[in-house]
């Protein structure tokens, strides 16, 4: 019978975090999101105007057709009836949807009373440069 000799045996350490070490991870994660989601909640309004502009931007950008006075604008027209419903309802997030909106009217009225401003026209004498 002839003699066999085993091969040099390799151990592979496989590092890992000790179970105290995700304990710690998993509640430093907790804690993260719980203040994530506070940080959230304290910034409702703000989030809710911000969510109201993009989708007014969303309904221009695809030129949706929306039914609205044309004097205010489609931010103005959606922004004052948010307004309304805010001020007899008593209703919070709709005046957070008014506060985006009214501000999108606000800016699109400003801007396009700026001279040079598209559909408005000027006269202007010299090279029209700033300096």
């Amino acid at each position: 019978m002839a003699k066999t000799t085993a091969g040099k045996v390799q151990i592979v350490r496989v590092p890992s975090f000790s179970p105290a070490a995700k304990a710690k991870l998993k509640g430093l994660a907790r804690r993260g999101g719980s203040a994530a989601a506070a940080l959230a909640r304290d910034e409702a309004h703000t989030l809710t105007a911000m969510a109201a502009g993009a989708a007014l931007g969303y309904v221009e950008s695809r030129a949706i057709v929306v039914p609205h006075i044309r004097a205010l604008g489609i931010a103005g027209t959606y922004g004052g009836l948010a307004w309304g419903i805010a001020r007899y309802s008593k209703n919070k997030m709709a005046a957070h949807v008014a506060t985006g909106l009214l501000t999108c009217a606000i800016r699109d009225a400003v801007a396009s009373s700026a001279p040079g401003a598209p559909g408005t026209t000027t006269t202007t004498t010299g090279d029209g440069g700033m300096f």
